[in-house]
């Protein structure tokens, strides 16, 4: 019976966990490259830490994803991950010497 009550208690204590864990994952489309762009994605939450992006397509020239990430011309299928410790996540794309092709850029705040 001692071990049936501790196996409850584990159970009800992960499911609580769980069910405070909301995962954010959405996508941005940016369909004219050569204009910067600033989205807003709203967390409702002060306890973020990563945001991990999966950025398709493909562009003409070099372009810079989220302030840091300089992307070459070409195809592009790549993923990254970086912190970020904001209760909004606010994404910056610039064209930067880009002026042609089409990005898909999906998100997943963890």
């Amino acid at each position: 019976m001692y071990r049936m009550n501790q196996m409850k208690t584990v159970i009800i204590g992960l499911l609580i966990l769980l069910a405070g864990c909301k995962s954010i994952k959405g996508e941005f489309v940016i369909s004219d490259v050569s204009k910067d762009k600033v989205f807003l994605v709203k967390t409702n939450s002060d306890n973020n830490t990563t945001v991990i992006l999966n950025i398709t397509g493909q562009v003409d020239d070099t372009c810079i994803v989220g302030h840091w990430l300089k992307i070459p011309g070409g195809n592009i299928d790549t993923t990254v991950q970086h912190d970020f410790y904001n209760e909004d996540y606010h994404f910056r794309y610039e064209s930067y010497k880009a002026s042609k092709g089409l990005l898909k850029i999906k998100y997943h705040i963890p």
